[in-house]
């Protein structure tokens, strides 16, 4: 992420950029405390930071 983000400062490009984390889901986390989201709750975030992308 950072050798993506120096690259793109160094050649003066204007595109964006970033990392999203991705928590589990309900499924993967069954047998641990681990936090996790439903897919439909991971699709509607993931919508909602493409459209902050302007």
């Amino acid at each position: 992420m950072y050798s993506m983000l120096h690259s793109l400062k160094q050649r003066e490009l204007d595109i964006p950029a970033g990392f999203v984390h991705i928590p589990f889901s309900h499924e993967m986390s069954l047998h641990s405390k681990n936090p996790s989201l439903s897919y439909e709750e991971m699709e509607k975030a993931v919508r909602i930071m493409i459209t902050q992308l302007k």
